[in-house]
């Protein structure tokens, strides 16, 4: 039993599960396994166990213990813990975060998939309505009010990225990080791919589909109109402006903020 060396740490509706799927297959690597000890894994946990542990996150995971955390990595193999809900909470929630990640004496490194905020929102308000009822319970959203009015409230449909980036830097250090374009890899850019395996200190492998192409694939009821689409963009433009000062750098995807 170990700590892991890598934590995958954001953001959810970026791309983390394919990420898991796909390390899972290289040998290289490990990733978190269930651990026995863990009765019933969904009621507290996550209903994505034993890919995410939430372990530094949610209190009553986190009061199972650190040995029990260890227990989801019994190999020798580098390993990494996908949590991607670790960044996406409220600031007082990921400063908590983070000082039990330092706490724990975790020394590796970390990872974040960023996406199109505007996707990722409008992924995020499908994957809600397509999992009720049973989404009221586990994420923080309305489901009487629009998706722009869930926005506009900060609801779990939305995140700012400058918020648990920002945090993570000044709490450990931008050496520390790696973050990846999530269009980039769901678009198959091999070096992006490299560049995930880099972090990781392992063989890079060829990019290739897993089933039908992306993890968590789902029918949307309807699609953004023009309007609304510029209607989102300019409630996210100016994080994204923030965002981009803080990477040094555009992200040329992200058409909408060109």
């Amino acid at each position: 039993m170990k700590l892991p060396e890598f934590i995958l740490a954001g953001f959810q509706k970026c791309g983390t599960t394919a990420i898991y799927n796909i390390l899972k297959k290289h040998s290289g690597v490990g990733v978190s396994c269930a651990n026995p000890d863990t009765k019933d894994p969904t009621s507290d946990i996550s209903y994505s166990y034993p890919k995410e542990l939430n372990y530094f996150q949610k209190d009553s995971v986190y009061n199972l213990g650190v040995d029990w955390y260890k227990g989801h990595f019994n190999t020798d193999l580098p390993c990494v813990d996908v949590s991607p809900n670790y960044l996406l909470a409220s600031p007082e929630k990921v400063d908590l975060t983070l000082s039990r990640i330092a706490a724990s004496g975790f020394s590796g490194n970390f990872i974040v998939v960023i996406r199109n905020p505007i996707d990722r929102a409008f992924s995020a308000l499908n994957h809600f309505r397509q999992e009720l009822p049973q989404s009221l319970r586990w994420a923080n959203w309305s489901r009487k009010d629009t998706f722009i009015e869930n926005i506009k409230k900060g609801t779990g449909i939305t995140v700012d990225y400058n918020i648990g980036i920002n945090k993570l830097i000044n709490q450990f250090s931008k050496d520390r990080l790696t973050i990846l374009v999530s269009e980039r890899l769901s678009s198959g850019e091999q070096s992006e791919y490299d560049k995930l395996y880099s972090a990781l200190g392992v063989k890079p492998k060829p990019f290739r589909r897993i089933g039908r192409g992306k993890s968590h694939k789902r029918d949307y009821a309807y699609t953004l109109s023009d309007v609304q689409r510029a209607q989102v963009k300019e409630l996210y433009a100016d994080k994204v402006k923030q965002l981009y000062e803080l990477l040094g750098y555009e992200i040329p995807e992200w058409e909408d903020f060109q």
